[in-house]
């Protein structure tokens, strides 16, 4: 019997901003993040976002519809014209929601499969407080009916011991791991968050990588913002190139539910 819990919890802001940069990065994402998987996709054949087909997922009349995280479609090597779906989902807390993660991942399977009959393998990030929650199989059985879809899980809580190891390494989904640690566990100072969640990143690199991510992080504003907004007028961009980590980091927090770009640089 499944025990569907009561109270709902939303989405955590910031997955937006992890989901736009996953659009951008995926080889990156699924290199660091997934290397099993890496090794296997040809990169040297183009991938395709499925963005619009995200699927909605509606459990019951009184439940919210929730879509489909991130929907890719990759071509695997050494095998003529294979492709496979990859499909993502970024957990920022652990959530009461309505339905539980499970019973959400296997509904996704399905209703993807459904609309496209092709293999799909799933991974979830949990960049939640809770070191001990790892949901990563949906099963269920009466009698001898049984159905099970398992995926895989990449807890963030698990880089924590690995923080020297991040600061050095070169793919930039370390500098996102280390920054969502600092967003952990700062958890319930808000007013602290903003600062706190750059500076403990900034303060463990030297003069020449805390510029070179300050670089890399405005490439990563600027390319979301021309996704979303198209173009950007030369003020704006000015005021990226010339910002410092923090305003950086602010103007990213402000696009995730921005309707134009005075709402980004408010």
């Amino acid at each position: 019997m499944v025990v569907v819990a009561k109270e709902v919890i939303p989405r955590a802001e910031n997955d937006g901003a992890w989901k736009h940069i996953l659009k951008i990065y995926l080889k990156d994402f699924v290199a660091f993040f997934w290397y099993e998987a890496f090794k296997e996709i040809d990169w040297e054949k183009p991938y395709e976002l499925l963005e619009q087909e995200y699927l909605p997922v509606s459990m019951k009349k009184n439940m919210k519809k929730h879509n489909v995280d991130k929907l890719f479609r990759v071509c695997l090597k050494g095998v003529e014209n294979i492709c496979i779906l990859l499909h993502f989902e970024i957990e920022h807390s652990k959530p009461n929601r309505i339905p539980p993660l499970p019973i959400r991942m296997f509904t996704y399977f399905y209703k993807i499969f459904d609309n496209h009959e092709e293999n799909i393998a799933s991974l979830v990030i949990l960049a939640d407080d809770d070191k001990d929650w790892r949901p990563k199989r949906y099963f269920q059985r009466i009698w001898k009916s049984e159905i099970s879809r398992t995926y895989e899980v990449v807890k963030i809580m698990d880089f924590k011991s690995r923080k020297d190891e991040l600061k050095n390494h070169k793919n930039l989904f370390a500098m996102a791991v280390l920054i969502q640690l600092a967003v952990i566990e700062t958890k319930g100072q808000q007013k602290l968050r903003l600062s706190t969640k750059k500076e403990r990143c900034m303060n463990i690199m030297s003069p020449v990588e805390r510029e070179m991510y300050k670089e890399a992080e405005a490439n990563v504003l600027m390319k979301m913002l021309k996704l979303k907004f198209n173009a950007i007028p030369n003020e704006y961009i000015s005021k990226i190139n010339s910002a410092d980590a923090t305003s950086l980091e602010g103007w990213v927090d402000n696009f995730v539910h921005a309707n134009s770009l005075d709402e980004v640089f408010k």
